[in-house]
């Protein structure tokens, strides 16, 4: 709450001084809370998926929630879905609409080291020598 109020303080301040600074709302789990921050005009609101996870909840659900309660893709407050924990949960939310992430470089081996590509770019690298000669 001391975050809302904050952000409350800086957007008065905004339109007295006629600027808008950018505000990214952290740690917010519920659509509540998302539905405050786009009222806020919250650049980005941003959930951290391991934690609502460890919570017991549906962290895809919630970071759904979450962005439809912003406005979706047209919605000015974006959702930026913080630690992530594996690809999947990444393309679950991607084939939801979510488009803004932050994962760890394990996460993003995961979504390129793809056996069946390492096996094809094996396969025309030995066909590339062959037509040369170099096999």
């Amino acid at each position: 709450t001391e975050g809302m109020k904050a952000a409350t303080m800086l957007r008065q301040s905004d339109e007295a001084a006629g600027i808008h600074t950018k505000i990214c709302m952290t740690a917010c789990y519920s659509a509540g809370q998302g539905f405050v921050a786009s009222g806020l005009d919250a650049t980005y609101i941003s959930p951290y998926m391991g934690k609502l996870c460890d919570a017991g909840e549906d962290g895809v659900g919630e970071c759904v929630s979450l962005f439809n309660v912003c406005g979706g893709k047209e919605g000015r407050t974006k959702v930026l879905v913080a630690a992530l924990r594996s690809a999947s949960q990444l393309i679950e939310l991607a084939q939801s609409g979510l488009d803004h992430f932050t994962f760890s470089p394990k996460v993003a081996e995961e979504l390129i080291n793809i056996d069946e590509t390492f096996k094809a770019a094996a396969w025309f690298e030995k066909a590339g020598k062959e037509s040369r000669g170099e096999a």
